[in-house]
């Protein structure tokens, strides 16, 4: 049961799914109902034959049960488009091909409304973070958390956002990572948020996310408390070498930035302010 409690969670997200489904549609609409007569059926075979070689190649070498899958949806709607530009099918290709990008792109948000996150960790100051609790203020912060518990909309001590895109496949892969987080470290003193990067340029610049095609910081992590930014994943100070061995595991998250220092020992895990989506 919790190998299947595992891939439920992991694998049938939306994102998955639908393309998965979008991709198998579409193929079999093409095969049965576009017209192949002038069209060498031949060569789709063995097409398709190269895509299941390449798809098993992905299966065995991928460290993931997310890349697998994300590469296999991928190499279905490549034969997908393929197959419609081989009938001339153009309409169909124009309708699949929009499906296809829309459902990688998210809701707008403004830069403003994570600013207005970020800063409401700035009105409720020290008390109850990982630095007040080393430095003897355990009164001051129980009794935050106690205001905190009573008034479940206060405003949070810190903040975590995951700075993402869709076209990085390591930010779809964390996707599960970083919800877990959220399901076990949420409190009305700690919250969590999603932010898509390709929403807007001025946000990526004014908080130094790095959007280059190349980069190896996909997703990014940051770490706000009162209102600044405390701690980040993968961290800027170091080189490319430790960026790359950041190997996003929950535990990674939970020691550099301290989750457990958040919450106290009676605290609940939170099902309903988990995970606030920007973007």
């Amino acid at each position: 049961m919790a190998l299947l409690e595992d891939i439920h969670m992991r694998l049938l997200r939306p994102h998955y799914v639908v393309n998965a489904l979008s991709g198998v549609c579409f193929c079999l609409y093409l095969y049965y109902w576009v017209d192949t007569s002038a069209y060498a059926i031949e060569d789709e075979v063995k097409l398709l034959l190269g895509i299941l070689v390449l798809s098993l190649f992905k299966f065995r070498t991928a460290p993931t049960a997310e890349e697998r899958v994300s590469a296999i949806s991928m190499n279905i709607r490549l034969f997908g488009v393929y197959m419609a530009y081989a009938r001339k099918a153009w309409i169909s290709l124009a309708i699949f091909v929009v499906v296809w990008l829309g459902n990688n792109l998210t809701s707008i948000a403004t830069p403003e409304e994570l600013d207005a996150l970020i800063e409401s960790t700035r009105t409720t100051g020290n008390a109850g973070t990982p630095s007040g609790r080393r430095k003897g203020k355990a009164k001051e912060a129980t009794t935050a958390a106690a205001r905190a518990d009573a008034q479940p909309d206060a405003a949070p001590v810190a903040v975590v956002v995951m700075y993402a895109a869709v076209w990085a496949p390591a930010s779809r892969y964390f996707e599960t990572t970083f919800a877990q987080l959220s399901l076990k470290y949420a409190n009305a003193r700690l919250r969590f948020a999603v932010v898509n990067v390709d929403i807007s340029e001025e946000m990526t610049t004014k908080y130094g996310i790095n959007v280059a095609s190349t980069t190896l910081e996909m997703p990014t992590l940051v770490l706000y408390r009162d209102g600044q930014e405390r701690r980040r994943l993968p961290s800027r100070s170091v080189g490319t070498a430790a960026r790359l061995a950041w190997n996003r595991s929950f535990d990674s998250v939970v020691n550099a930035f301290e989750l457990d220092d958040y919450i106290d020992k009676t605290d609940q895990p939170s099902d309903s302010r988990g995970q606030q989506l920007i973007g």
